[in-house]
């Protein structure tokens, strides 16, 4: 068997101490690895700025060879325009040139000085810079004799090509060791690359190792240092929570145990109180249930009732609402056998709870801060929880229950009367909205009578009854005419008039609706056109006394009988109806005729007729 190395002072550290350990270990080796990578690439830089520099000296060396040509080639292009007697214009401009590369020539060799760096190269490079020096002034010299005494200038030129050759041969020898130079710094330069990867490459494989060190003692301290508490753990995921550690270590490991041995204690604790929430989820799940099946408001109630006694079966409860005003709290509902406690606030902001917004609990009617309502009742000193009721943040009114001073409701009363009071707020709620939306939907927002829509809905009604019925077209006479006359306000209160007198006349189950604009309909069930034409007479009668009574501006309304013996579509009713309401305003107006389908179906329909004739007028200005 092999022998088994154990660190035990490694393993008797805590676990943050080990943790604490393996990074300053991880940090120490990554700073070894950087410092070899930096030397390394240190070593590189230094190579290739040796590099980059002998080749910035070649290209030098080269320039000056080239710029020594030039001057070469413009001191004999001097001698010759002087022998030709050329422009005096290109002989000044070849003198200007010979001093501007002469220049040149010098920085070029002054650059070389500062570049240059061994000994042999410095000496090489000061022969040169001495070789140019005199080489471009004697080419000055040259020059400017020859505009003067040209065979003088001429004499001076083998003296001229001795310089020049030196000057090469200088320049020659400084290159030969530049390029010797150039080969060396080449190879300075691949060997810092090829240590710069080696070192890298190192570090980074040494890094890799560390890495891989550092994670597996890691794993291998926390795997054991965990290991005792996995058959615990196993326990309790069976099911087990009764079972606990027997860890007793102050370090990490021991907390650990004492953290489990806690969850256990917990866990047991959430059991039992999901247990007794999963009760209370069962009744809010059938309470709300229950309430989505009912659509009205004393349905609602109803279902609340019933719940009073699920919530507590010997507590008195009730649910008192505010009224329309939102003035005043009315008893909507109260438990089936316990009883009102019978509170005794009159309005909502009365109400704690209402005003808080949240379930007010009191303990004893008698204590000093409990709720003013509950002192004085016949019972005596009591308990009470009173829980408000909520829509959309808006105060509809409040839960309230009572019970003996020294039994006040359990937890599981206290929560299914807080879901009672939310659920029957939201439905309460939804309810009330879902009226007014359907009231608004149907009603005609300026008379306050159906729309055309909700009267068709009474005609689908009907006719799905079989049901029979008459139907009357409404139209104000030369409402526009009062609108232009005396302003919108006026035909708007003529509106409003007609309407009132409408609903005072018809009968009690008839239905009447602005059509649109200032045309009304009327359906009356179970009568026929004779029934209709008597109650229109006297709904003449009635507007005109009504409209003298109050001072307003006169008007009259014309009327178009029909029935359904005359039709079996409403469509073709409504024609006939409106036939007869046209045939009405032609007669005079203020009058009401009964319409015939035979008359209805040949004529032409009356916005037709209207739309024909205003386009035939339309014309008739044109052509004018």
């Amino acid at each position: 068997m092999g022998t088994v190395i154990r660190l035990s002072w490694w393993s008797d550290l805590s676990v943050r101490a080990r943790l604490f350990a393996i990074v300053g270990l991880f940090g120490a080796s990554l700073a070894v690895v950087g410092i070899l990578a930096i030397s390394a690439l240190g070593h590189q830089a230094r190579a290739m700025e040796e590099l980059a520099n002998v080749n910035v000296q070649q290209q030098l060396t080269l320039d000056a060879g080239t710029r020594q040509e030039v001057l070469r080639s413009r001191v004999f292009a001097a001698l010759y325009s002087y022998a030709d007697a050329g422009d005096p214009a290109d002989s000044i401009a070849n003198l200007r040139g010979l001093g501007e590369d002469s220049r040149a020539l010098l920085d070029e060799m002054e650059s070389l000085v500062r570049l240059a760096g061994g000994a042999d190269d410095v000496a090489a490079v000061q022969r040169s810079r001495a070789a140019t020096a005199i080489y471009v002034a004697t080419a000055g010299e040259i020059a400017t004799l020859a505009s003067r005494d040209r065979l003088a200038a001429v004499a001076r030129l083998s003296e001229f090509e001795s310089m020049s050759h030196a000057l090469g041969t200088a320049l020659d020898a400084q290159t030969d060791l530049i390029r010797a130079r150039l080969a060396t710094a080449d190879q300075l330069a691949r060997r810092a690359n090829a240590l710069a990867r080696t070192r890298i490459t190192s570090a980074v494989i040494l890094l890799s190792i560390i890495v891989t060190l550092i994670v597996w003692a890691l794993a291998r301290s926390i795997r054991r240092s965990l290991g005792a508490m996995r058959d615990v753990a196993a326990a309790m995921a069976d099911g087990d929570l009764s079972v606990r550690t027997e860890v007793t270590s102050q370090d990490e490991v021991g907390e650990l145990a004492q953290a489990i041995d806690r969850m256990g204690g917990s866990l047991g604790e959430m059991i039992a109180r999901l247990r007794a929430d999963a009760d209370r989820d069962a009744f809010s799940t059938q309470l709300g249930e229950a309430l989505e099946m009912v659509d009205t408001e004393e349905a609602v109630y109803g279902t609340v009732t019933r719940a009073m006694q699920l919530v507590a079966a010997d507590r008195p409860m009730e649910l008192l609402l505010a009224d329309s005003s939102r003035a005043q709290l009315e008893r909507a509902a109260q438990h089936p056998l316990a009883g009102a406690p019978g509170c005794g606030v009159e309005s909502p902001f009365d109400c704690v709870a209402v005003r808080r917004g949240s379930r007010v609990a009191f303990a004893d009617s008698d204590a000093l801060n409990a709720c003013p309502q509950l002192r004085g009742r016949p019972g005596g000193p009591m308990g009470a929880l009173c829980v408000p009721v909520n829509f959309m943040g808006r105060a509809l009114g409040v839960l309230h229950t009572t019970g003996p001073v020294l039994e006040p409701p359990t937890r599981e009363q206290i929560a299914r009367l807080a879901a009672l009071g939310v659920q029957a707020g939201n439905r309460i709620g939804t309810v009330r909205a879902f009226e007014r939306t359907q009231i608004q939907a149907a009603t005609d927002s300026l008379t306050g009578l159906a729309n055309r829509r909700a009267l068709e809905e009474i005609v689908r009604q009907l006719g799905a009854r079989r049901q029979g019925y008459a139907f009357v077209m409404a139209d104000l006479d030369q409402f526009k005419k009062l609108n232009d006359t005396y302003g919108h306000g006026v035909g708007d209160n003529s509106l409003r008039q007609f309407a009132d007198v409408l609903r005072r006349v018809v009968r009690a189950g008839d239905h009447v609706s602005r059509w649109g604009g200032e045309e009304f309909a009327i359906v009356m069930p179970e009568a026929n056109a004779a029934a209709a034409l008597e109650v229109l007479e006297r709904l003449r009668q009635e507007l005109a006394a009504a409209v003298g009574a109050v001072g307003a501006r006169p008007f009259t309304a014309s009327f178009g009988i029909a029935d359904s013996t005359m039709a079996t579509r409403f469509d073709h009713l409504v024609r006939i109806a409106d036939d007869a309401l046209y045939r009405s305003k032609e007669g005079g107006r203020d009058r009401a005729t009964v319409g015939d389908p035979a008359v209805a179906q040949a004529a032409k329909p009356r916005r037709d007729f209207e739309q024909t004739a205003r386009l035939d007028v339309t014309a008739l200005v044109r052509s004018a």
